[in-house]
């Protein structure tokens, strides 16, 4: 009788112990608990609109969700990737101030964009696959300021660069990476060009009116030897006529 008496104490003992303890185990569970459910709260998608639109001449889906604080607008063709453009709010979306990304049906980027005010603004990047670069162009508040671009085997294919002065200077090259043309001109193309056979000698050289010929241009045959001058219309506005 009294073993049992003491194992009934014992036992006794042990549950009021327990007892005793659960609140503390509940403080420590739920103090551990709320930076968890914290962590997963912040990186809960939270869809806020959904519907269709035409993009590329394509009606296709999209879906604008938040997420790590940011507004994501994700774009699908029949489930498959299209582009992502991503922004601080939705409303940065609506304003057309966003960074977007184009995919390739295989996954692979195909190109990134990003825009201020609905213009280019920053840096354009495009390939040919994920590891080829295609093409880079630097823009601020839609005006061009540097671009660059490549022919598949890597060679150089188009550069350009806006001076402080406003004008681009811009070089078009054979995929052999000889010099093709070499472009000086204002915003509204005019200015100067030059062009070069693909040897690498001078073509032609003159003067251009929103990129076309005027005026006397100098030609030359592939030896660098001068040939009959050509004579182009002078656009009106040229000559204040």
């Amino acid at each position: 009788m009294k073993s049992q008496s003491k194992t009934l104490r014992k036992n006794l003992s042990t549950f009021q112990l327990f007892n005793l303890s659960t609140p503390l185990l509940k403080k420590f569970l739920i103090l551990l608990t709320i930076p968890l459910l914290l962590i997963s709260c912040g990186k809960k998608r939270v869809i806020t609109s959904q519907g269709e639109m035409i993009y590329n001449e394509k009606t296709v889906q999209w879906e604008i969700f938040e997420e790590h604080d940011t507004c994501f607008k994700v774009i699908t063709d029949n489930s498959i990737l299209v582009a992502i453009l991503s922004a601080p709010t939705e409303s940065h979306l609506k304003d057309s101030t966003f960074f977007e990304k184009i995919y390739f049906p295989n996954g692979a980027i195909a190109q990134t964009k990003s825009y201020l005010h609905r213009k280019p603004d920053g840096e354009w990047t495009s390939w040919y696959s994920a590891s080829k670069k295609k093409a880079v162009s630097k823009t601020a508040n839609g005006v061009l300021i540097e671009f660059r671009s490549w022919y598949e085997n890597g060679k150089p294919k188009v550069t350009g660069r806006r001076g402080e002065d406003g004008r681009m200077t811009r070089r078009e090259f054979f995929i052999n990476g000889k010099p093709h043309q070499v472009f000086d001109t204002d915003s509204l193309g005019n200015g100067t060009c030059m062009s070069f056979f693909m040897t690498g000698k001078k073509e032609a050289e003159g003067n251009i009116y929103k990129f076309s010929p005027v005026g006397v241009w100098k030609r030359y045959d592939s030896l660098g030897k001068p040939q009959t001058d050509t004579l182009y219309g002078l656009d009106p506005s040229l000559t204040g006529k």
